[in-house]
């Protein structure tokens, strides 16, 4: 699920991973960067712009004629709720967040196409797919503001299913959606009409537009992405601001206040342990270091950059090996545990994973005979120059310069000592539990 929420991947086909075999329901996870996206959500909630009712009427009618669909929806993901802010043949004006298919579009890179959402393992149990509005067909485009921020969805739905879908549909809903987000970033004048002073912005609605759609396939990612933790005394999350209702309010309250992650990890682990009956849980973080040789001339004048940006990755020559590094944040079960005996390989394999791995052996050697290894947090994944350089250092650019590719991330293990198989309800109190102590101590 960590991956699931990073806004990395398009998340228009995603198979069921293993651990939520035979689900036919599955809640939005709270997005990576969930405490900006919020505060952006909170600065366009309330703005004037939404009254104009003529407007949104003219899009919202285009999109359904674009896709030939019987509704369409503009709506905003809050902290606990999905807000319809205008709608046709929707038949609400708000829901919980955890029912919302809108809350999965805002993950998805550039759109969120269910050609049939009651075959769908995320869906097909979704009250609004087994009742009104009966969604069959689903395709939304994200709501994003300048900062990045996806604050809801431009959504057009039908009750009949589809066997494709048009690529040049998919870019007109596209165009429409940044031309509402262009309409609620405008500056916005009281006494003339917003649809009277954009004219030539209604005449675009509905236009097909030319292009390529070029959507993620990513199967699994080895660094992923995220923010490092900047521990705070001051810091302190309400058990309102999750929006995770299918985590035990108690974790909420056990957790805020506290000021140390090492505690808080410890506490999040003893809960999950009790809850789910586990033997042994533990937070760990893992730090992968791996060493790169590059010309000089192709790497920016600074000391560090982020891998995802960086430009001449295929130039990258390894000349190390790769070394990882793990440590033990909070443990419950064991604490006497030596981390020197577990296996790093097992946890950075989790790590690399889309959803994390399960774990099992027949052995009569092994303690824990069955177990879960799960990622929550990624580090953003950087190239730091071994040897650093001042602003205005000068450097032959075919001098060969030493890189260090740094990554890493935490995971949350559980282990048995008896065979046993882990529910799809297990699971997702395990990773909503853990996803507390990342939105109060490695979220900025």
């Amino acid at each position: 699920m960590d991956a699931y929420s990073k806004g990395k991947w398009n998340l228009s086909s995603v198979p069921c991973p293993s651990c939520f075999g035979g689900t036919t329901f599955l809640s939005p996870p709270e997005a990576y960067n969930e405490s900006q996206r919020l505060r952006a959500v909170d600065s366009v909630m309330n703005l004037p712009q939404w009254d104009e009712t003529a407007f949104f009427d003219n899009v919202l009618k285009s999109a359904m004629r674009n896709f030939d669909c019987n509704g369409a929806s503009i709506s905003l993901i809050h902290d606990t709720k999905q807000i319809v802010k205008h709608q046709k043949s929707l038949g609400f004006q708000e829901c919980p967040r955890r029912f919302s298919i809108d809350a999965h579009g805002i993950l998805s890179v550039d759109f969120l196409v269910l050609l049939d959402a009651s075959k769908d393992w995320r869906t097909s149990s979704s009250p609004f797919v087994k009742g009104v509005p009966h969604i069959k067909f689903y395709a939304s485009v994200p709501l994003v503001l300048k900062d990045g921020s996806a604050i809801g969805c431009f959504s057009v739905f039908d009750v009949y299913c589809r066997d494709k879908i048009d690529e040049s549909h998919i870019l007109n809903l596209k165009k429409m959606a940044e031309d509402v987000v262009a309409l609620l970033q405008m500056t916005y004048a009281k006494d003339v009409s917003l649809v009277q002073q954009k004219p030539s912005l209604l005449r675009q609605l509905g236009r097909a537009t030319g292009g390529n759609i070029r959507s993620s396939s990513v199967i699994f990612e080895k660094d992923g992405s995220g923010n490092a933790y900047s521990q705070s005394s001051k810091f302190r999350v309400s058990d309102s601001s999750s929006a995770y209702r299918d985590v035990d309010p108690y974790v909420w309250k056990s957790l805020t206040g506290n000021t140390n992650i090492k505690t808080a990890a410890a506490t999040v682990s003893r809960l999950i342990a009790e809850k789910c009956r586990l033997d042994l849980v533990y937070v760990a973080e893992i730090r992968v270091s791996e060493l790169f040789q590059i010309q000089s001339g192709l790497f920016p004048a600074q000391n560090q950059v982020e891998t995802d940006t960086f430009k001449s990755l295929h130039e990258l020559q390894r000349i190390g090996e790769e070394s990882v590094n793990m440590r033990i944040i909070g443990i419950y079960g064991a604490e006497n545990l030596d981390p020197v005996k577990l296996d790093p390989s097992l946890h950075y394999k989790a790590l690399r994973s889309e959803f994390g791995v399960l774990y099992s052996t027949r052995e009569t050697t092994p303690v824990f005979k069955t177990g879960m290894l799960m990622p929550f947090f990624r580090y953003t994944s950087r190239l730091v120059r071994k040897k650093r350089i001042s602003k205005n250092h000068q450097t032959n650019t075919r001098t060969p310069i030493d890189l260090f590719h740094r990554s890493g991330g935490y995971l949350v293990v559980a282990f048995n000592a008896l065979p046993r198989s882990y529910t799809e309800q297990e699971v997702t109190y395990v990773f909503s539990a853990v996803s507390v102590l990342r939105r109060m101590f490695l979220m900025k």
